[in-house]
């Protein structure tokens, strides 16, 4: 919650860029915690679920990144 403004107000990036960022970001955090959690619960429906929301949601925050008009 606090990654893309901070990018946007400490780093100061473009808006877009600090948007893709912390998609990476999002990515990076979520295969991780996967890993750690196929290691540690055996809960795969529950994973799955996570698995495929958190992909869903990279997907498409990705494409609406792409129609969001640049603020100048």
């Amino acid at each position: 919650m606090v990654v893309l403004p901070g990018l946007i107000s400490v780093l100061k990036m473009d808006s877009k860029v600090a948007r893709g960022t912390s998609l990476f970001i999002l990515v990076v955090v979520s295969t991780i915690t996967c890993i750690f959690y196929v290691k540690n619960i055996p809960d795969y429906t529950t994973l799955w679920f996570v698995t495929a929301g958190g992909i869903l949601g990279g997907v498409i925050g990705s494409k609406f990144t792409k129609v969001i008009p640049k603020r100048s």
